[in-house]
């Protein structure tokens, strides 16, 4: 090709094709949605995840949220822990019994 069409034609072809090929990033970026609604493999794994999510929900109403359990540690989480008012972040509280 260079010897062709010399050093700076050859150039400036791979150049042009560099641009032109530099929009399909863009393109899925823009229609990749798209796509993804009509392949058959993304649909399999949206529905298998799904399936996945349904099931969960069917085991948390199944266990009731483990007797109300998980909302109490949630509670006991939260007495641990205080607002530092200098920084304005949630720190672990200290006993100040020292």
């Amino acid at each position: 090709m260079y010897k062709s069409l010399g050093v700076p034609w050859a150039c400036s072809v791979l150049g042009f094709l560099s641009v032109a090929m530099s929009i399909i990033p863009l393109v899925f970026i823009w229609k990749g949605h798209w796509l993804r609604s009509r392949s058959k493999f993304c649909q399999y794994l949206a529905e298998r995840e799904r399936k996945e999510r349904e099931e969960e929900e069917q085991r948390a109403r199944r266990e009731g949220l483990n007797g109300g359990r998980e909302e109490l540690k949630g509670q006991e989480d939260a007495r641990d822990y205080e607002e530092d008012d200098d920084i304005g972040r949630i720190v672990p509280k200290v006993d100040d019994m020292a």
